[in-house]
């Protein structure tokens, strides 16, 4: 799955904190720089707080020069503010049931197979969609740039502290054309096609663990699926999330439907989820590791442990080896 949002240049000092700190746990990998904009600008290794918020306020993260156009807040006629664009969010979520197997087994190589997938979208990502618009002989024209100033941050648990991976890739909206002019990203390929690049994800993420692992997959769904050997009523027991933001939807639906007198359009539902995502979210507070034992205290009372040995519930310790070969 992955998903797209906006980051303004108002909030540059908020966003970079809670990347950096609440994401950036003891426990978890650091947050590290990515893309050949950022390569370009002398960035490497570990994600700075500061680095960060000076990236996303528009300005050279090492240098502190303005890169191009100043990232200002602007004033329509009626009052209404138009906020400075400072860069994207993407997320990238691997499927429940990996999520459930490495937090169970602490297997390195489940995150490097999420991580490989996560690359392959941010390598097309940049080699199709890190273009900008300018003006040119009265029009408009689309051109390519150095690349993107990527910064990832990979997180291992919901808000619910259910085992969840997934990445956090903050893009910044300042891209480098070949004339040495620094512009703004044009975000349309990366917005409208996100659906194709969560694709590219979960398709290169079944083809790494199938080929590490040697594991089969239920059906695709929404272009993702599940691990065909993982019980169902685990996955359901480390859903706390999914449920949490169930509720609140509901809640909001019946709000809509009295104050409204009909059911939501398809468009007015989609809102109306990010809404109840968005009020039912909290931060999120550390890496699985530390959930670990916790994890396996709830999978054997779903009978998938030592506990209570089945054949789709081996030890977690286990666990790839009764539902996959061993890596290659």
């Amino acid at each position: 799955m992955l998903r797209v949002r906006t980051l303004y240049a108002c909030s540059a000092a908020e966003t970079a904190r809670y990347y950096t700190r609440y994401l950036d746990e003891p426990e978890e990998e650091p947050g590290r720089w990515r893309g050949g904009e950022a390569e370009a600008l002398g960035l490497a290794g570990a994600v700075d707080t500061d680095q960060l918020e000076t990236l996303l306020s528009g300005h050279d993260p090492t240098t502190g020069v303005q890169l191009g156009s100043a990232l200002k807040d602007r004033y329509k006629a009626d009052g209404t503010v138009i906020k400075a664009v400072a860069g994207y969010a993407a997320t990238f979520s691997a499927p429940k049931s990996l999520s459930v197997w490495w937090a169970l087994t602490g297997d390195p190589g489940l995150l490097d197979a999420h991580d490989v997938a996560v690359g392959a979208v941010l390598d097309h990502l940049e080699g199709h969609g890190a273009t900008t618009r300018i003006r040119r002989n009265g029009g408009r024209a689309f051109v390519d740039t150095g690349g993107l100033t990527m910064a990832t941050f990979r997180q291992s648990t919901s808000r619910e502290d259910d085992p969840q991976i997934h990445t956090h890739t903050v893009i910044s909206t300042k891209v480098q054309a070949t004339d040495g002019r620094w512009y703004a990203l044009d975000a349309r390929y990366l917005k409208r096609k996100q659906r194709a690049l969560g694709g590219i994800y979960q398709s290169v993420l079944r083809a790494e663990l199938t080929h590490r692992y040697g594991i089969e997959w239920g059906p695709i769904t929404d272009g993702q699926a599940e691990l065909a050997a993982m019980p169902t009523e685990l996955l359901d027991a480390f859903s706390k999330r999914a449920r949490q933001v169930e509720e609140y939807l509901e809640i909001k639906l019946m709000g809509f439907r009295e104050t409204e007198g009909r059911d939501p359009t398809r468009w007015e539902r989609a809102a109306i989820t990010r809404e109840a995502a968005a009020d039912s979210r909290r931060d999120e507070t550390g890496a699985a590791q530390g959930h670990r034992p916790g994890y396996r205290s709830t999978s054997c009372e779903c009978s998938a442990t030592p506990c209570h040995p089945t054949a789709t519930g081996p030890d977690p310790n286990d666990w790839k080896h009764s539902t996959a070969r061993s890596p290659r």
